[in-house]
């Protein structure tokens, strides 16, 4: 997906030769761009900040990549992860120069912090482990735990929740399983879609364990893995034939 940064449209081409480009956005032309990463990926970019810094930072198969987005000089690159195969979560911010990784295809899961000493920004691994492999959708951080849905071609761990140290607080498994629905957070609560069944599921995230707050089917089909949007209280969510916008707040 594009990313808008004050006058720049950021892209990722991954192509041999570019790695990030920042586009003008009143004219088109490239502003800046940065080296190749290697090959490409279904990872998007995302705009954080590190040592006081802004940042594009990007995972590129085995490689995550910190690039300057003034110019797109790549500033650091951290390359624990095992991926064997291209990946689509992003690199999840927690603050204080850390960021979670997670890939499917038993890639398991990291976290590193990058810190910024003499003048140079490096990334040092904090844990590896394999409690969780986010397959297709982003992780969410929320009240200092994190929630993905990890559920793969050789894992059902349906949704997890995790502490920053990456220990399992607990999974749903197959109950409910989630298959590879999207889910997306907003006042308080999960909306997570059944990427198998079509029931969207409401979810309160605590690190107690598993809390559903409503339930109902809006979708039909299978593969039902497409990204969800929400704006003031309307949910827009499609399945592989068709889309519906819900009102959440005429629900509560």
């Amino acid at each position: 997906s594009p990313l808008l940064y004050k006058d720049w449209v950021i892209v990722a081409p991954q192509s041999p030769t570019v790695g990030v480009a920042a586009f003008e956005k009143a004219t088109g032309k490239v502003a800046w761009q940065s080296k190749t990463m290697g090959k490409m990926d279904y990872s998007s970019p995302l705009i954080t900040q590190v040592a006081g810094q802004d940042q594009v930072v990007m995972e590129n198969g085995a490689r995550v990549v910190g690039v300057g987005v003034t110019n797109g000089e790549i500033l650091w690159t951290y390359e624990g992860l095992p991926v064997k195969t291209a990946q689509v979560p992003c690199p999840t911010p927690i603050g204080d120069g850390r960021f979670f990784v997670s890939g499917g295809y038993d890639a398991g899961c990291a976290m590193l912090k990058v810190e910024k000493k003499n003048g140079k920004f490096a990334a040092a691994e904090l844990f590896k482990n394999m409690n969780c492999n986010a397959h297709i959708h982003n992780m969410i951080l929320y009240k200092g735990y994190l929630y993905a849905s990890c559920n793969t071609n050789s894992k059902n761990d349906g949704l997890v929740c995790l502490d920053l140290d990456g220990n399992v607080k607990w999974k749903t498994g197959k109950s409910p399983h989630f298959d590879k629905g999207n889910f997306i957070f907003a006042d308080g609560v999960m909306y997570i879609m059944d990427g198998a069944g079509g029931q969207l599921r409401i979810v309160d995230p605590t690190p107690d364990g598993y809390k559903q707050l409503a339930e109902a089917k809006l979708l039909e089909g299978k593969e039902i893995w497409a990204p969800m949007a929400l704006s003031d209280g309307k949910l827009v969510c499609r399945d592989q034939g068709q889309m519906k916008c819900v009102d959440l707040k005429a629900a509560k």
